[in-house]
């Protein structure tokens, strides 16, 4: 999971929550029913925001 959790995003259906790492740039993917990290994307370090749109 994110250590500098920045700018969480819901999907539009709220399945999914985004948040990125500020200090290390990944992306988390977080399963909303859940609370399970479903997946990691790399996209850089120091992201500054994120949107989802459908």
């Amino acid at each position: 999971m994110a250590q500098q959790p920045e700018g969480p995003a819901a999907s539009p259906d709220d399945s999914f929550v985004y948040v990125t790492n500020s200090a290390a740039g990944p992306m988390s993917i977080i399963d909303s029913g859940t609370g399970n990290l479903v997946a990691t994307v790399p996209i850089g370090r120091e992201p500054e925001g994120l949107a989802v749109t459908s």
